[in-house]
């Protein structure tokens, strides 16, 4: 039986950790924090993983995508801090090296993140290991992960990422 009135959640949400890179799936993952964001108060730390070449074959691993580089990676970041700043959030950008779904959870707690966005590719060929380094993610962090939906062009639908 449901209450008769609302549940209200006592958890605030304020040091929101939003994973970029590059990829049109992280923009949906960075909308959807923004807007979190914005609604809280809270502010916001766009990070981006690099993994050096020689590392990022190895199968289940959240790699950018195929041909990122740290430049590719920089500009998701100037790109992130830009839309935080047209959505009025505070924003920190951060870049490092390692692999996403070992460094992230550390990340977040170490920096006490009360919440994580990223989001799935839609890549067939990598989705599933991808999907298995977010899950390393969600197991591992301290904090609530929310999995941002990937954007999805409708025909008869506009779709807004910014």
């Amino acid at each position: 039986m449901l209450p008769r009135h609302p549940v209200v959640s006592t958890y605030q949400v304020t040091n929101v950790l939003i994973l970029v890179d590059g990829s049109e799936t992280s923009s949906s993952a960075l909308c959807s924090g923004l807007a979190i964001c914005q609604a809280t108060g809270a502010i916001v730390t766009a990070l981006a993983v690099y993994k050096p070449p020689e590392d990022a074959s190895e199968p289940g691993s959240l790699a950018p995508p195929s041909g990122s580089s740290r430049e590719l990676l920089l500009a998701a970041l100037d790109n992130a801090h830009r839309q935080a700043e047209s959505w009025n959030v505070p924003v920190t950008t951060f870049l490092t090296e390692g692999d996403a779904e070992r460094v992230v959870p550390d990340y977040a707690k170490d920096r006490d993140h009360d919440l994580i966005v990223l989001t799935l590719r839609n890549d067939v060929a990598t989705r599933a290991a991808h999907a298995d380094a977010i899950w390393r993610i969600v197991a591992d962090a301290h904090c609530p992960v929310m999995i941002a939906r990937a954007a999805v062009s409708r025909p008869g639908r506009a779709l807004t990422l910014s």
